[in-house]
């Protein structure tokens, strides 16, 4: 019996039903496209409805909670000027939710950081023993490319890639694979909202030498990828430790969007025998998910 998992609906293609119908939807697309772009160069770095200094006395209050006592690429007293130039504004009828957002760019502001190398971002302010250089540690670095994607000066996580990648005599860092990751997830959709194809075919091949990295050291003959417990980034749990080799169901689901975002890279590109083959990557780590991960009892994935 065929396995049934939870999956969302799916939205059958809405097809023309004639040559005009077809031209108005490709000149729709297209004009759509127009604007995106438009607004992606233009409006976010002069917003069109809101204004700044409605969202000031947020970063006032942050800076009054604290006595900083580290500091790095843009001290707290620089906070509101960094934010004005570089992140989009939001505003939402629930004030907690819209004082979290600024928070949020309040606080990931803290963690940029100035290298001889160029800026990079830390998951720590305080030094920690097991960092890499700069304290960069990478289970954070998915999340940093997602949450930074929306700035408007992509210096910040053009230079804080190049270092991770390239940092260490034009080598990776050597705790670059430390921790799972979905970095290469996390690039292609940063690429989606700027747009920046020269930067994300230049550190293709990187990338490309990093999957291959994961697929030498953690994946086993079943498809399957294996990860120590905490270096999951989830700390301690019960179905794992941290020496055990287990396959976990969240390192499995980031190396399928690690290969669904290279294929459609390499699509970019024009190789499409290189995007065949990591979408041939990712039927096979999704086969192997559903049907050895997958516990028909409880009706989740669970650790192996």
């Amino acid at each position: 019996m065929k396995q049934q998992f939870p999956i969302a609906k799916q939205w059958p293609l809405l097809k023309w039903k004639s040559t005009t119908m077809a031209w108005s939807g490709k000149a729709l697309c297209s004009f759509l496209t127009f604007v995106a772009l438009w607004f992606n160069a233009n409006a976010q770095r002069k917003p069109l409805v809101l204004k700044p200094a409605q969202f000031k006395h947020y970063v006032d209050y942050f800076n009054s909670m604290e006595t900083p006592n580290i500091e790095q690429a843009i001290p707290n007293d620089s906070a509101w000027y960094w934010m004005q130039q570089n992140i989009p504004l939001f505003e939402c009828p629930q004030q907690n939710m819209e004082e979290i957002f600024y928070y949020r760019w309040w606080t990931l502001r803290k963690h940029i950081k100035k290298t001889p190398q160029g800026f990079v971002m830390t998951e720590f302010l305080v030094q920690r023993s097991y960092a890499d250089k700069y304290n960069l540690i990478s289970s954070g670095l998915g999340h940093h490319i997602y949450e930074s994607r929306w700035l408007h000066h992509k210096q910040y996580m053009d230079e804080n890639l190049l270092v991770w990648y390239r940092g260490n005599n034009g080598k990776p860092l050597n705790k670059l694979r430390f921790y799972s990751s979905w970095n290469m997830d996390a690039i292609y959709n940063r690429f989606l909202v700027n747009g920046d194809r020269s930067f994300v075919l230049n550190l293709l091949p990187d990338l490309d030498a990093d999957y291959q990295a994961w697929e030498k050291e953690k994946q086993r003959p079943d498809g399957l990828y294996w990860q120590y417990d905490v270096r999951d980034a989830m700390e301690e749990t019960i179905s794992g430790g941290r020496k055990e080799k287990n396959p976990r169901p969240s390192i499995n689901g980031y190396m399928y969007g690690n290969a669904n975002a290279m294929a459609a890279l390499w699509q970019l590109k024009g190789d499409a025998t290189k995007a065949a083959d990591y979408l041939q990557k990712a039927k096979t780590v999704k086969a192997a998910t559903q049907s050895k991960l997958w516990n028909s009892e409880h009706d989740f994935f669970e650790v192996r």
